[in-house]
């Protein structure tokens, strides 16, 4: 009996081995710089900088299908370079690719799009199936399938939680090995020995990639943590003036090279003073907040979005890019009436709160300097205060709000 488990044993190390070939170590190489450029592709898309409702949309639409490009551009690779050596072992690190993005990116389009995938592939299977596939064969590759979807579906529903804990991650990483091998299964005629190899490749790879991952992502959390000490503003949680400063002078620099339009506003809480002397700082730290809050709620559910700056005391600055110009006056109408829904409701008093706007554009046949454009929209602002406050100065157009 000894013997036997002995040559067993043997046998399961030769499979093993032959698994763990030199050239999945290149792919994982492959498979690092695939997901670097993943990350910079859709960190491009995802910059918050401009970002709208339309966009983000399109940007998770975008995402979700990202893994599957990468799993394509491995498979031609190997294709390409390794024809007469492609095999079913190269598989666990495309599915790296899937598990990892799955678990990163959290989207339900990837969801969607991955499961397509596996539906694919089994039908592919099946159709070119060769003479070992037998009835309980394709029971276990559709149990796989079904398993496949079902597997994908809970890691993107709880990747939050899944990413802040080993036990969930290493019981997410048997649950999808296992699922997409009992499907992949379909396609060669596998050995219980070989199955297990193959499992515990996968495993050993994903645990690769995810343990540099952690202590990259707690890297990037402190540097993140740093950026937004420097660039937000402590009250509010907007960016402040420095931000501010950084953003305008790049966005002009840019303009004037790719001749595109963009859109400053500027704008100040009416009677602010008043708010401090009469009822004291907390209360216009109040102010200040829910002044915030609902601006910025209204840029986030546009389809034009905008990014929001505190550029001192009540004063507030919002750039846009490339939109229209007379969808942007109807964003700024409605954040203008939005204002006026605020209610601080206290004891003794009600709050009422309106705010003074000015809109410029770029000019790039007379804008020299970020100057010009700064105190033009300043200049605007102030035309609203003294001709009623809670109105929009748009290019010297005064238009009250309702």
């Amino acid at each position: 009996m000894l013997n036997n488990m002995l040559v067993t044993a043997n046998q399961f190390f030769d499979v093993f081995i032959h698994v763990f070939n030199a050239s999945s170590f290149e792919g994982l190489f492959i498979v690092f710089g695939l997901i670097i450029i993943c990350y910079i592709a859709v960190g491009m898309l995802d910059d918050n900088f401009f970002q709208n409702r339309a966009l983000q949309k399109r940007t998770a639409m975008i995402v979700g299908f990202v893994p599957l490009i990468a799993v394509l551009f491995l498979q031609l690779y190997w294709m390409a370079t390794k024809a007469d050596k492609l095999s079913l072992y190269e598989s666990n690190l495309q599915l790296v690719l899937i598990f990892y993005f799955l678990l990163m990116f959290n989207t339900k389009i990837q969801v969607y799009v991955d499961s397509a995938l596996a539906i694919v592939l089994t039908g592919i299977f099946i159709l070119d199936s060769p003479d070992y596939i037998s009835g309980s064969s394709l029971f276990i590759g559709l149990v796989g399938l079904i398993l496949i979807i079902i597997t994908m579906y809970i890691i993107q529903k709880y990747a939050q939680k899944i990413v802040e804990s080993w036990l969930l991650q290493v019981t997410a990483v048997l649950f999808f090995a296992n699922a997409w091998w009992l499907m992949l299964s379909l396609s060669e005629d596998v050995s219980i020995m070989l199955y297990i190899a193959l499992v515990l490749k996968f495993i050993f790879f994903i645990s690769i990639i995810l343990g540099i991952n952690q202590i990259i992502v707690r890297r990037w959390q402190k540097y993140q943590q740093m950026m937004d000490e420097l660039n937000k503003d402590f009250l509010t949680g907007i960016f402040n003036r420095e931000a501010f400063d950084e953003d305008f002078t790049t966005l002009f620099i840019e303009s004037n090279q790719t001749n595109f339009d963009w859109t400053f506003i500027m704008f100040d809480i009416d009677n602010f003073k008043s708010f401090n002397d009469n009822y004291g700082h907390l209360m216009g730290d109040e102010v200040l907040k829910e002044v915030t809050k609902t601006v910025q709620e209204t840029l986030n559910h546009s389809y034009i979005g905008g990014k929001l700056y505190r550029l001192g005391g009540e004063e507030f600055g919002i750039l846009i890019r490339k939109q229209d110009h007379e969808r942007i006056e109807q964003l700024v109408r409605q954040i203008g009436s939005e204002i006026h829904s605020i209610d601080i409701k206290r004891a003794e008093f009600d709050v009422r709160l309106s705010i003074s706007m000015g809109m410029t554009m770029f000019r790039a046949d007379s804008d020299a300097n970020v100057r010009q454009i700064y105190d033009r929209a300043d200049g605007f602002v102030y035309y609203s205060k003294q001709h009623g406050k809670d109105a929009l100065t748009d290019e010297g157009n005064l238009i009250h709000f309702e």
